[in-house]
């Protein structure tokens, strides 16, 4: 018997999805429920036809999607620095506190500037 972590139910091992040599932390019903609200609130392709949709999209407006990348990477905007916390630490993009983003924030640029001025030191 386990206990979910999300609904607080004591379940059998059989209720869990495997992950990772173990199980999940969440139940089958809680992890699926948890999949049906993120796929509600951004919807992928599901068709061939979506899909075909979707790949002239991302080649139609490239240079604007790496435009956009670029300015979010130049300007450390929070889901940057968030997506770069997420997979330095391995935490969970919705356990990041606002702190941790600024001060992650503020390391970069600060690495940023030491950079710039290493490559000052040679003129």
């Amino acid at each position: 018997m386990k206990t979910c972590t999300k609904c607080g139910e004591r379940k059998p091992e059989t209720e869990f999805h495997r992950h990772r040599g173990g199980t999940r932390p969440d139940c089958k019903t809680c992890c699926n429920t948890a999949r049906a609200l993120r796929d509600a609130a951004q919807p992928m392709p599901r068709t061939d036809s979506d899909r075909l949709a979707w790949r002239r999209y991302y080649r139609n407006n490239r240079q604007e999607r790496l435009e956009r990348a670029r300015n979010c990477t130049a300007e450390l905007s929070d889901a940057y620095v968030r997506r770069k916390l997420v997979r330095d630490t391995g935490l969970c993009a919705a356990d990041v506190p606002q702190a941790l983003v600024n001060l992650k924030r503020e390391h970069l640029r600060l690495a940023r500037a030491l950079k710039e001025a290493e490559g000052h030191e040679d003129c």
